[in-house]
């Protein structure tokens, strides 16, 4: 038994009642992750999940990063067709008659 119910007892006892449920089932989850690895228990995979925030973190950056720039090249692309004359076929027309 990786906890006894003196100590699961106790642990829940300093608790308000309604984390009972909570705590009950983090205390097996550790448990259960002490059984499958007895030197690091749910380190390790506390340590995988911090490795997973930091590349969704950079992934995050990455998007925003793209969001910015396309952002910013329809807005220059807006601004220019909006102050650039059309030509039309009388000006290309008069082009070298002066």
């Amino acid at each position: 038994m990786v906890f006894g119910a003196s100590r699961i007892s106790k642990l829940l006892s300093h608790l308000p009642f309604s984390d009972h449920c909570g705590a009950a089932m983090t205390i097996v989850y550790e448990a259960h992750a002490s059984l499958e690895d007895p030197i690091y228990g749910c380190v390790s995979q506390i340590f995988a999940l911090q490795q997973h925030v930091v590349n969704f973190e950079a992934q995050l950056a990455s998007l925003h990063d793209q969001v910015v720039q396309s952002f910013l090249y329809d807005s220059l692309v807006e601004t220019s067709s909006n102050t650039m004359p059309l030509l039309n076929s009388s000006h290309i027309n008069n082009v070298g008659a002066t």
